[in-house]
């Protein structure tokens, strides 16, 4: 039926790390003032670390870019440029960035992980992996690095590896659900419904107002034979997003099988309704199968 999508952490601005590098470099900003240090660059990247966070992104630029000049050396300002860039869809200067700050500090976990993100998100999956590993073999406990290796090795069609990052990211951080909702999705594809409900059931102990996964229970529901809890999650997903296209199709197809003709009607005809006008081939099997479902419950009504 219809399945959301993955859970990525896109953040290549590590809001922690920024927060360690203000913290650190206001003590060197003192000392470096009272001996009369000349090196402005520490001064050009706290000021695009504000400006970024105020969304002064073009300003922030010209800051990091400042910083750089003034001290060729320095990393972190390459990591927080690739980050703006790739926030303005610049990939292939935020790939540049990244590059340089890993010729500059190679051990640097953060700038592998940014990296890993960027190469992920322009479709080289192993080249993102190879930096999502190396960021992991620096930092083994980054949870975000796991998930989104996961997120790469299931795109890869490799589902017990995506299954072992994502465990890895639900173990290092029991408090976030999105590895238990991705995990859920990757023991969907492998078969284990039970493994998958359970994922799903854990995700939403963590966040109950998650249309996405409420919408996932319910596919795995409905394909393990709980019609009723199918009809449940469906329903929970569309009282939290009444525009939930997947949620309206998936319980259609559980009303029809229940058949309840005039609601399933009802939600198929809503699900072709929300479709987008240029629809992914995925989502036109997808309006096919509703305008199919859709005629033989019309002749049904006759």
């Amino acid at each position: 039926m219809g399945m959301s999508q993955l859970r990525v952490n896109e953040s290549t601005m590590r809001s922690g790390a920024i927060f360690i590098f203000l913290h650190t470099i206001g003590l060197i900003l003192l000392v470096g003032s009272l001996a009369g240090c000349k090196d402005d660059s520490i001064k050009h990247f706290n000021l695009g670390v504000e400006l970024q966070q105020e969304g002064n992104l073009d300003e922030a630029i010209k800051e990091y870019r400042t910083a750089i000049r003034q001290n060729p050396k320095y990393a972190d300002p390459h990591i927080n440029l690739g980050a703006v860039l790739y926030s303005m869809k610049d990939f292939d200067g935020a790939i540049e960035e990244y590059r340089a700050a890993i010729r500059l500090s190679p051990n640097y976990g953060d700038a592998h992980y940014g990296l890993g993100v960027v190469l992920g998100k322009k479709g080289d999956l192993d080249g993102a992996i190879e930096e999502y590993r190396a960021a992991i073999r620096l930092e083994p406990n980054d949870k975000n690095a796991h998930n989104n290796l996961g997120l790469v090795l299931y795109d890869k069609g490799d589902l017990d590896g995506a299954i072992v990052e994502f465990r890895t990211a639900a173990r290092l951080d029991p408090n976030d659900p999105n590895p238990r909702h991705n995990l859920g999705l990757a023991l969907y594809g492998k078969g284990d419904l039970n493994g998958a409900i359970a994922q799903y059931r854990a995700a939403l102990g963590l966040n109950p107002n998650d249309p996405g996964t409420h919408n996932n229970l319910g596919l795995a529901l409905y394909t393990k034979g709980d019609l009723d809890g199918a009809i449940e999650e469906y329903r929970a997903a569309l009282r939290l997003d009444q525009n939930y296209a997947n949620a309206h199709y998936g319980l259609g197809v559980v009303l029809m099988d229940r058949k309840n003709v005039s609601e399933a009607s009802k939600e198929l005809e809503e699900f072709l309704r929300l479709t987008p006008k240029t629809p992914s081939n995925l989502q036109k099997q997808k309006i096919d199968e509703a305008k199919r479902r859709l005629n033989k419950l019309n002749a049904r009504k006759k």
